[in-house]
């Protein structure tokens, strides 16, 4: 055997060893799409808790002013002269519940703001790990391109197959989903799109006709498909600085606008902050 000889067949063990751990991190990264389904699954049960929450304080806060409302209404009246069953009630003891309604308002109203936070938090998270998991792939499946490229169509002849028939998919749940919804006005977002596309069809052109192609076409594709990952990678990379300074603006808490429609016309204004320092 030449040392020629010899040093491709190295090569050829390191490539298989090479595409073997390729082969086990793809396994791997089906994982990150079930997490981030969980992750959307948990974020969306936050905020309905979040907004039924919400909806308890504000109810909780109509009733204060309600109470207190009668309160003013009937002090200094005989207990025999208030309406209902407020004639029972001492005014100290009036005082302690309106005191107990305020605690209950405020407490609710904090942890609504405390879960809204977590949940507006879980979401980013959510959209970083479908933004890695996104990118991950289709530097996995340009290494496994590589190795075709490099020695033809015996290396993958699995991978080639799928690929003709159309049953790998680049397809990303997340960039079809949430991050389609939530960033689909950004230019940035609909680049990686575009550039999603065409990696995707030079991959499939690279499977249908590898078997044709002379070695200058080979290291043709090989540099274009070279190329079009790295402006995905880079898009990608600026969505996700994008949804860091998100997370980063969104610390302060606020809370999910869709909690004010639960609140009756005309009391739109009323806070919490109403019950404090109540004797």
């Amino acid at each position: 055997m030449s040392i020629a000889t010899e040093c491709t067949e190295k090569l050829r063990f390191a490539y298989r060893l090479q595409q073997e751990k390729i082969r086990s991190i793809t396994c791997i990264m089906k994982e990150p799409d079930v997490v981030c389904s969980r992750l959307e699954d948990a974020g969306t049960g936050l905020e309905i808790l979040v907004v039924q929450l919400q909806d308890a304080a504000n109810r909780s806060r109509l009733v204060i002013r309600r109470t207190e409302k009668k309160f003013l209404q009937n002090r200094g009246k005989e207990p025999g002269h208030a309406p209902g069953d407020l004639h029972l009630i001492s005014t100290a003891r009036r005082h302690s519940l309106l005191r107990s309604f305020c605690d209950l308002h405020d407490t609710a109203s904090s942890v609504a703001d405390t879960l809204y936070q977590f949940a507006t938090h879980l979401r980013y998270v959510e959209d970083l790990s479908g933004l890695s998991a996104f990118a991950m792939k289709h530097l996995l499946l340009r290494e496994r391109m590589n190795m075709v490229l490099i020695h033809g169509d015996d290396t993958d002849a699995e991978l080639l197959s799928r690929l003709c028939s159309g049953i790998v998919s680049l397809s990303n749940p997340w960039y079809e989903g949430r991050g389609r919804k939530r960033y689909s006005h950004l230019p940035v977002f609909r680049a990686a799109g575009e550039l999603h596309a065409r990696y995707y069809a030079a991959v499939q052109r690279i499977a249908v006709n590898v078997k044709n192609m002379t070695p200058g076409e080979l290291a043709a594709e090989r540099t274009g498909l070279e190329r079009t990952c790295e402006q995905l990678t880079s898009a990608i990379g600026e969505l996700r600085r994008y949804v860091e300074r998100l997370m980063e603006a969104d610390s302060d808490g606020r809370l999910p606008r869709k909690c004010d429609v639960l609140l009756a016309p005309g009391n739109e204004n009323l806070r919490s902050d109403k019950c404090a320092g109540r004797t």
